[in-house]
C-alpha cells in the first residue's frame, strides 16, 4: 500500500494528520469502511504514535516542507508502514 502525502508548506507530521482526518472524516459521511481504508486509517495511525517526527524533520529537507518531493507512507508485506521519498525508500529510526 502506498499512500502519498502533501508536504507542500507543512511537515511530514501535519500531512499525516491531514491524510489521517481526510480519510476518517469521509468514512463516517459515506459510512464506508472497507478493509482498504481501515487499513489506510491504521497506518497513518500507527505512524503518528511511532515516527519520530523532530528527527525524520531534521534528516530529510522534503520531510519539514520546505524542499518539493514526492513522499509517500508505504506499507510492507508484514503490515509496517515506512516513508519513501522520491522512489527511495528510507531507513526510519526509533
Amino acid at each position: 500500500m502506498r499512500l502519498r502525502l502533501n508536504l507542500d508548506n507543512h511537515c511530514i507530521e501535519t500531512g499525516i494528520k491531514k491524510l489521517y482526518n481526510k480519510k476518517v472524516s469521509a468514512c463516517l459521511k459515506t459510512g464506508v469502511f472497507d478493509k482498504k481504508i481501515e487499513q489506510e486509517i491504521e497506518s497513518l495511525k500507527y505512524a503518528l504514535e511511532n515516527f519520530d517526527f523532530p528527527l525524520l524533520r531534521s534528516e530529510y529537507r522534503a520531510l519539514a516542507g520546505t524542499k518539493k518531493a514526492r513522499v509517500f507512507i508505504v506499507v510492507d508485506g508484514c503490515g509496517v508502514p515506512g516513508i519513501e521519498i522520491d522512489g527511495e525508500r528510507i531507513k526510519i529510526k526509533k
